[in-house]
C-alpha cells in the first residue's frame, strides 16, 4: 500500500489509508477554478455574498487569508445573515406550481367544450309561445322561433254564401270523387254575377261550385274540369262525407287598437 502525503493515522493504531499510488500526484487546482466551482454551487444569497467577500480580499487569487481576515469574514457572514433575516420574504402563492400555461389552455378548452353544447341545448329546448297570428316566439326574449299559419275550414257547398273577405283568403280545397281524393291548390277565385264560384289551379284544373237550390244555403253540385279528362259532375253532399274535405282559409289576427295620443 502507498500513503498519501499529509494523511494522518486513524485511532486505534490503524495506518493511513491509500487513495492514490505514490508516483501519481493529483493535478494542482488554481484558486480561480475553485472560485468558479463555488459560484456554480452557491444557491442562497448568503453563500453568494460570502463568496463575493472572499474574492474581494483575495486580490492575487492565491486562496490564502490571514487570521484577521478570517475573523472579519465571520463577522461579515453574521451581519449578512441578520440583514437577510430582516428582509421581507416574498409571499408564496399557493397556485404558483399549479397554474401553468398548459393548465390554463386545457382549462379553457374544457370550458369551451362544456359551455357551447350547453348553450346549444338551451337554445333548442327553450320554451315557446305563439301570438294571435300563430307565429311561434321564444318565451325569453320574444324573438321569432318558427312561423305556423293558422287556418280555418269551410265546406265546398258554403263557398257561394261566404263573404268576399273570406274568399280572398282561400288556400286550397279537397274533396273525394269516385273514390279518388282530389286536392286543388287555388291560384285564382272568381264569383260570377249568378253566384257561381270558379276555382282555378295552376295545372289547369277548375272547380265550379253552383248556386244552392231554393230554400237552401248549401250547394249540392259542382263541376270539376281537368285537362285530358273533361268535365265531371261532383255531388258535394257525398263529397262532404269523406274526410278530409272542404276548403282551407288563412286566418288573420286582428291588430290591437293603438292608443291615441294625449290631447
Amino acid at each position: 500500500a502507498v500513503e498519501v502525503a499529509g494523511s494522518t493515522p486513524l485511532a486505534g493504531g490503524v495506518g493511513p489509508i491509500a487513495f492514490l499510488p505514490g508516483d501519481i500526484e493529483p493535478a494542482p487546482v488554481s484558486a480561480e477554478e475553485l472560485y468558479e466551482r463555488a459560484e456554480k454551487l452557491a444557491q442562497t444569497e448568503l453563500e453568494t455574498a460570502a463568496l463575493a467577500k472572499l474574492k474581494e480580499w483575495d486580490e492575487n487569487r492565491e486562496g490564502r487569508f490571514t487570521l484577521q481576515q478570517a475573523l472579519e469574514f465571520v463577522r461579515h457572514v453574521q451581519a449578512t445573515h441578520e440583514e437577510l433575516k430582516e428582509k421581507p420574504k416574498k409571499p408564496v402563492r399557493p397556485w404558483s406550481g399549479i397554474l401553468s400555461c398548459d393548465c390554463i389552455i386545457a382549462t379553457l378548452l374544457a370550458v369551451v367544450l362544456l359551455v357551447i353544447p350547453t348553450i346549444i341545448a338551451g337554445k333548442v329546448t327553450q320554451e315557446l309561445r305563439s301570438d294571435a297570428a300563430g307565429v311561434m316566439l321564444t318565451a325569453s326574449d320574444g324573438s321569432l322561433a318558427v312561423a305556423a299559419p293558422a287556418v280555418t275550414r269551410a265546406a265546398l257547398g258554403d263557398l257561394p254564401s261566404l263573404p268576399e273577405g273570406t274568399l280572398r283568403r282561400i288556400r286550397d280545397c279537397a274533396f273525394a270523387h269516385r273514390r279518388v281524393f282530389h286536392q286543388v291548390r287555388v291560384s285564382s277565385l272568381v264569383r260570377g254575377t249568378d253566384g257561381e264560384v270558379h276555382l282555378r289551379a295552376a295545372d289547369g284544373a277548375m272547380l265550379i261550385v253552383q248556386m244552392p237550390m231554393e230554400n237552401s244555403t248549401l250547394s249540392e253540385w259542382a263541376k270539376f274540369y281537368r285537362p285530358f279528362y273533361g268535365t265531371e259532375l261532383v255531388n258535394l253532399t257525398e263529397a262532404a262525407e269523406a274526410s278530409p274535405s272542404g276548403c282551407r282559409f288563412a286566418r288573420l289576427a286582428g291588430a290591437p287598437q293603438r292608443a291615441r295620443p294625449f290631447q
